[in-house]
């Protein structure tokens, strides 16, 4: 195997992108908005993004006008939303993009209304109802109000309507019925009243297995598309998804220690006679957390993490000397064995999109090749 020029790096499997959200497309029966935030979860916005949108997602959703910019640039014509709105400055250029952003309130009306004449082009908004999650939006009682105030003020296109589920994952908590009870009649009233081709978008990954009423005309998926959390909170799409992340590193030192030798940060680790320990260059600056029950992949087995895990640097024990470069995987599939991130999450009591958090000094490498 030729060795990689990296010390660690992450191999994004593009294919299973694509797989994925044909299965989510074909699974829910409309159209799939790809969320691609926070570069996809930390997999990449822009490759990921082009993936999702070459295997029929007719949207890609973001949080910041940024992501949508570099999307943009980087050849994406696909509709984007900008699910966490914007700034004044930064609007001219969403409205010139043909950028679709929310509208959370009534208060934004006269800015974009404005802006979007003053560029000579419509802005395209979906409306934010707060069904719930009480961040952003208006109340479900005021969406009919909302859409003809802004048809009224002139520049602005009402193109969609959506919410955000605050438990989907907890299937026993009646929270996600309520908002979907909630939403349901703002988009039937909307469509009656003078909108009746509007996207309606509630579902997001779990959603869509476990609430098929919350569907309506698009589906709202990061993690699907990602293959994350396959069999998490009820997102049950069976051995349907393919996992698309892993993160690989390549051993840089290999000796034999005598016993009583003290390892790493806080010397809590203490070598038995004739162990042989190993290096890996990666640590918790790179995201890799510290745990006591750590381990990595190699050789197809799992090999426990020993000591402290450095910022830069981890330690592990194992079973023969081994050749500089010998690969080991961090998170992914490694022979018949398996650390999948739901595993890591679990382990390090995070979300499983921590994976977002991974540094990036830790290089994405695409595979079969970037688009």
């Amino acid at each position: 195997m030729e060795r990689s020029p990296h010390l660690t790096w992450i191999e994004i499997d593009l294919d299973a992108i694509q797989h994925n959200t044909r299965v989510v497309k074909s699974v829910s029966g409309v159209d799939v908005m790809a969320v691609v935030k926070a570069e996809a979860y930390g997999f990449g916005g822009v490759q990921v993004g082009k993936a999702a949108v070459k295997a029929g997602a007719a949207w890609l959703a973001v949080v910041r006008g940024h992501e949508a910019f570099d999307l943009r640039r980087a050849g994406v014509t696909a509709p984007i939303l900008v699910m966490g709105g914007t700034t004044p400055a930064e609007l001219d250029a969403i409205i010139a993009n043909e950028i679709a952003l929310p509208l959370f309130g009534f208060e934004w009306i006269p800015l974009f209304s404005e802006r979007a004449k003053a560029v000579g082009k419509p802005l395209h908004v979906h409306l934010k109802i707060d069904t719930g999650m009480g961040r952003f939006g208006v109340f479900p009682e005021h969406a009919l109000e909302l859409a003809r105030a802004a048809q009224a003020a002139g520049g602005l296109e009402i193109e969609g309507v959506f919410s955000h589920f605050a438990k989907v994952d907890d299937h026993a908590d009646p929270t996600t019925d309520l908002q979907i009870s909630r939403f349901k009649p703002v988009v039937e009233t909307l469509r009656s009243n003078g909108f009746p081709t509007i996207l309606a978008h509630l579902s997001s990954s779990t959603g869509v297995m476990a609430y098929p009423d919350a569907v309506f005309n698009m589906v709202r998926v990061g993690s699907g598309v990602l293959g994350v959390g396959n069999a998490a909170g009820g997102m049950d799409y069976g051995d349907q998804l393919q996992h698309a992340f892993t993160w690989k590193a390549q051993l840089m030192s290999c000796r034999r220690f005598p016993a009583g030798w003290k390892l790493g940060y806080g010397q809590d680790y203490t070598t038995s006679e004739g162990e042989i320990i190993g290096v890996l260059p990666v640590g918790h600056g790179d995201g890799f957390l510290r745990h006591p029950k750590n381990v990595v992949l190699i050789n197809g087995k799992r090999t426990p993490v020993v000591g402290k895990v450095c910022l830069d640097q981890l330690m592990v024990s194992l079973p023969e000397m081994m050749p500089l470069g010998t690969e080991a995987v961090l998170i992914g599939k490694q022979g018949d064995e398996e650390i999948e991130i739901e595993e890591a999450s679990t382990r390090w009591s995070a979300p499983q999109s921590f994976v977002s958090c991974v540094s990036a000094r830790v290089p994405r490498v695409y595979l079969p090749e970037p688009l």
